[in-house]
C-alpha cells in the first residue's frame, strides 16, 4: 500500500496570485522533487501541486474512491 500525503500550502505573499502564484508553486515543485531525488528518496510522485485543482491520481471508479480512502483509515 502506497503512502499518500495531502499537503496544504499557504502563501505568506497576499499580493501573489494567479500567474506569479502559480508559478512560485511550480519552482516549490521542483525544489522539492530536486531535494528526493538528491536523499534518494525512491519512488517519490507529487501527483498535483496547483492553486487551481486538486487531482487525485488512481485507477478507481468514482464510486471505489470512498471505500478506498475508508478501508486504510486509522
Amino acid at each position: 500500500m502506497p503512502e499518500i500525503i495531502q499537503v496544504l500550502f499557504k502563501s505568506n505573499d497576499p499580493e501573489l496570485l494567479n500567474k506569479e502564484l502559480e508559478r512560485k508553486i511550480y519552482e516549490t515543485r521542483r525544489k522539492i522533487e530536486n531535494k528526493a531525488f538528491q536523499i534518494s528518496l525512491n519512488n517519490f510522485y507529487i501527483c498535483s501541486l496547483s492553486s487551481k485543482s486538486i487531482i487525485y491520481k488512481g485507477m478507481f471508479l468514482a464510486e471505489a474512491i470512498s471505500d478506498f480512502f475508508f478501508r486504510f483509515k486509522r
